[in-house]
């Protein structure tokens, strides 16, 4: 129990360092979150105005769009907020102070060790529980959104392609389904090509589908080797739509949006998961527990770069440098063995490699720094 206290326990010196990075990593996770989460979602936002969806559905889409983008930036931030109260502590000569009145490099560390450690806490809540869920429910509404025939036939001198060889033009419509000057081509079939053109026409959902009642039209099917041109004109024509879509594909849950532990350790149980996958979603569960673990390791690296290099009186941009290169290198390398690992799972365990050798290699690195820096007051 007393070895978790002291672990734990923190005092003025540990909460003071802990404090200086709160205000930044708050700037840095929102400018880089609002960054990556506009440049995600001006794409989606195209879909849905496209498909004459309103704001409701935007506002949605964006907030279960957060938890994935802040599985991505926060660590960044973490990063980016470590170096930053780091710096100013050195040019404010204060942590200069912390070392002349004997706090050693391991007490200044517990600070940041801890502010790492919290952060790492965020995040196995976003991508343990959070980003499954949001995942999983901003999929559902893209596919509602993109599924929406109705709002993407009900639009004014566009063409719409449903699939391949299928064309369908409206000179004017309104949102109760009215429409006139329809133009529909069917060019899928080998030997014949089918033209639907009416004066009007009236779009009814049924609970078998889209129902097109044409009226006063005309119906022309041409041979292909412009042979033959046979015309039919009609007062009235029903057309089921569904016959003029794709067939959907299966529903299968992709890897963000299952539960990483239930994909480890219950693979079997789950349903609508893509069983010839397998691999694919275990990797993703393991990237899903590793990439938590790398706040610790690259707030470590900041504190480590600064230690290493000490006082510097002309500044510290080059060691800064360093330890972005550094840093950025871990993240990178840790996020590109997914590929890795999805192809043989055996190899699970290199994605938790980049941040515990980092992480043992700055604790490590601290204590001999701590030890050199005894010996040299001692002699």
């Amino acid at each position: 129990m007393k070895i978790f206290k002291s672990i734990f326990y923190l005092n003025q010196l540990d909460r003071y360092i802990l404090s200086l990075q709160v205000r930044p990593f708050i700037f840095f996770s929102s400018a880089l979150i609002g960054i990556l989460w506009l440049v995600q979602s001006l794409p989606r936002l195209d879909d849905i105005i496209s498909n004459g969806q309103s704001g409701d559905v935007f506002v949605k889409v964006a907030i279960l769009m957060l938890p994935q983008v802040m599985l991505l930036v926060v660590p960044i931030a973490a990063f980016a907020a470590t170096l930053y109260s780091i710096n100013q502590l050195f040019l404010d000569s204060e942590l200069i102070i912390f070392m002349s009145v004997g706090r050693s490099y391991l007490s200044i560390s517990k600070g940041i060790i801890v502010f790492g450690v919290i952060v790492a806490i965020l995040m196995y809540f976003l991508s343990l529980y959070f980003v499954p869920i949001s995942q999983k429910k901003l999929r559902e509404i893209m596919i509602e959104v993109r599924q929406n025939l109705t709002g993407q036939l009900i639009k004014e001198g566009r063409f719409f392609h449903p699939s391949e060889g299928v064309s369908i033009y409206i000179r004017e419509s309104n949102k109760n389904g009215d429409m006139r000057g329809i133009f529909l081509t069917d060019a899928r079939n080998t030997y014949n090509n089918l033209t639907y053109s009416a004066r009007e026409a009236l779009l009814k959902e049924t609970k078998d589908g889209l129902l097109l009642i044409m009226q006063d039209g005309l119906l022309q099917i041409a041979n292909n080797e412009k042979i033959h041109l046979t015309t039919v004109s009609f007062d009235r024509l029903g057309l089921s739509l569904n016959e003029f879509f794709p067939e959907s594909a299966p529903n299968f849950l992709v890897p963000k949006e299952v539960f990483p532990l239930l994909i480890i350790y219950d693979f079997q149980s789950i349903e609508r998961l893509d069983q010839t996958n397998k691999n694919n979603y275990k990797a993703e569960a393991h990237l899903k527990l590793a990439t938590p673990l790398t706040p610790i390791a690259l707030t470590l690296i900041a504190l480590t770069t600064f230690l290493l290099t000490g006082y510097r009186r002309k500044g510290f941009a080059l060691p800064i440098y360093f330890g972005i290169l550094v840093g950025l290198t871990m993240q990178a390398g840790t996020l590109s063995l997914r590929s890795v690992v999805a192809e043989n799972n055996a190899l699970f365990w290199l994605l938790y490699f980049p941040p515990i050798f980092f992480i043992v290699l700055a604790i490590c690195l601290i204590l001999i720094s701590q030890n050199f820096n005894r010996r040299d007051k001692v002699s």
